[in-house]
């Protein structure tokens, strides 16, 4: 995406973290402390995943675990930062991540 101040193309990502709903407080305090600048969006979604040891028994014959899903979409070079942040901050927290090019960002 062309930045209209520059002639720099600007690659817009996206970070989306799935975990714990126990981690919500520990993730959204570490982004707005990380960067009180930063936007993400936050929901709780229902995953299915293997790994049947750390359900629990509801989880189990529903099949699915209630997760958090954070999304933070942002340049690539941030959200690589970020990535790293996370690792040293979260480490063995089981976070699960993905990180998506964007073709396009921005507000109507």
């Amino acid at each position: 995406m062309q930045s209209p101040n520059d002639n720099q193309i600007t690659t817009w990502v996206r970070l989306t973290l799935l975990a714990a709903p126990s981690l919500e407080e520990p993730l959204v305090d570490f982004l707005l402390e990380t960067n009180p600048e930063i936007e993400f969006t936050l929901g709780l979604v229902l995953a299915h995943a293997s790994g049947h040891e750390t359900l629990s028994l509801v989880e189990q014959v529903s099949g699915r675990k209630k997760r958090i899903r954070l999304e933070v979409v942002g340049e690539s070079s941030l959200i690589e930062e970020l990535k790293q942040q996370l690792k040293g901050s979260f480490a063995g927290a089981n976070l699960s991540y993905s990180i998506e090019s964007l073709s396009d960002h921005g507000s109507i």
